[in-house]
């Protein structure tokens, strides 16, 4: 999404959004390197240092993204 797009969107939103959206940047702008630190402590790389999915990862038994990309499809 670009800032403009982005900057209007957050113009129309209700007041109390407005105060959310705030407080949330605020947050990830204080706690950004500690944010980047976990993230980067909870991604598996391979050998290649390629991030990747790890086999026993519960997401890859996730089916239902199957059966949606089918039913787009089918569509």
């Amino acid at each position: 999404m670009d800032k403009k797009c982005d900057h209007e969107e957050r113009d129309n939103m209700p007041l109390p959004q407005k105060s959310v959206q705030k407080d949330f940047a605020e947050f990830v702008n204080k706690n950004k390197d500690l944010i980047n630190s976990i993230a980067r402590s909870n991604t598996t790389k391979n050998d290649a240092g390629i991030t990747v999915i790890p086999k026993d990862d519960p997401w890859r038994d996730e089916h239902e993204w199957d059966d949606m990309y089918k039913e787009l499809k089918e569509k």
